[in-house]
């Protein structure tokens, strides 16, 4: 499904080149409003509340009247957000609100899984999702420079989208993922991105996408995840370590060492187990349709 996006900043309509410059601006609403009367649903954003720099309730209580929107920024409480549901809202954006600082990672280590737990509010999104009900509810998770950016994009945190939305994902109906890097240039959606991102998540109803890579995400750095990400779209051709290895960029038998190493499996074994698991989800989706 295609959602529109309307950004609001200073009560106009705007469009941003990677959430700080000013590229396009419009005071006519009517128009925008006419032009996604015919979307399902209208992504709804209030950059100053984002910012902290104000908001723009009074609008998007005018737009959520005439419009099925999804509403975001700035919302840090289940009250708020029953606001925004109580003026008609299909679905509310929780952002920022979600992660916690650097102080929480070096708590616990930084880069530790411990680490990570501190930075997302797991417990914060599971009573969202109990006060609010998960199919309301579409989580942020923002990147810039492969970091997971808050406070408006001004901040960044030592987090991985991949890493936020696993911890995430049982409380939300869906994610909202911004690439902020591109955000505004006109360049087109990073389509690497989301294929990565789009493995190494679980699909609705619990059911594990491909939770053998998930199983093996074990590198700080994440040095393997593109290869995972890539062996999971090609399942069905010749996957030996010699393409696996060129893939890398590393000889044959540095690579089967360090992939040891890195994930406690051979590279044949856990093309094997990948391709079972396809095998297993097929069967599911046939049973269920």
């Amino acid at each position: 499904m295609l959602i529109p996006s309307i950004d609001l900043m200073g009560g106009r309509v705007v469009q941003l080149v990677q959430g700080e410059d000013l590229a396009l601006g419009f005071d006519d609403l009517e128009y925008w409003i006419d032009r996604f009367a015919s979307y399902p649903l209208v992504q709804l954003i209030d950059l100053d509340a984002a910012k902290r720099q104000g908001d723009n309730r009074r609008l998007i209580e005018s737009i959520v009247r005439r419009l099925p929107c999804q509403v975001g920024g700035g919302i840090r409480s289940s009250a708020e957000a029953q606001v925004l549901l109580g003026m008609g809202a299909q679905r509310v954006i929780f952002g920022s609100s979600l992660f916690n600082g650097h102080a929480a990672a070096e708590a616990a280590g930084r880069g530790s899984s411990a680490a990570i737990s501190n930075l997302v509010r797991t417990q914060f999104a599971e009573e969202l999702a109990f006060s609010l009900g998960v199919e309301r509810l579409v989580f942020s998770v923002d990147t810039k420079d492969s970091k997971v950016a808050v406070r408006g994009w001004r901040e960044k945190i030592e987090l991985r989208p991949q890493d936020a939305m696993q911890q995430l994902e049982s409380f939300c109906g869906a994610f909202l993922y911004t690439h902020v890097d591109t955000e505004g240039t006109m360049s087109g959606f990073p389509m690497e991105v989301a294929r990565h991102l789009v493995v190494f998540l679980k699909r609705p109803g619990g059911q594990a996408q491909f939770s053998v890579p998930l199983s093996m995400q074990t590198a700080p750095d994440g040095a393997l995840d593109e290869l995972h990400a890539w062996i999971a779209e090609h399942l069905t051709e010749d996957l030996r370590v010699e393409r696996l290895a060129a893939r890398a960029r590393m000889s044959s038998r540095s690579f089967a060492r360090f992939y040891r190493a890195e994930t406690g499996r051979t590279p044949a074994r856990a093309v094997t187990e990948m391709r079972l698991e396809a095998a297993r989800r097929g069967l599911e989706e046939t049973e269920l349709s």
